[in-house]
């Protein structure tokens, strides 16, 4: 779990680090279609994650009867 969680601190790092740059090529008078493109492939990469997280729950819920999620 500790590594997951360090991988969507990663993620979310990453995605900060987007939105700067996506904010700078606005301020220069960047081409806007790039940004968009940039955010469909984020968002597409933050569901696979999700996906991949609740797969993980729910697998550590079988092995593990008794124990909860938070």
């Amino acid at each position: 779990m500790d590594y997951i969680r360090s991988l969507q601190d990663v993620v979310k790092e990453s995605q900060r680090r987007a939105r700067r740059r996506e904010e700078e090529v606005k301020r220069l008078g960047g081409d806007p279609t790039l940004i968009d493109q940039e955010e469909s492939r984020r968002e597409s990469m933050v569901s696979h994650m999700e996906d991949e997280d609740s797969w993980l729950d729910e697998a550590l819920m079988e092995d593990s009867p008794g124990v909860m999620m938070e």
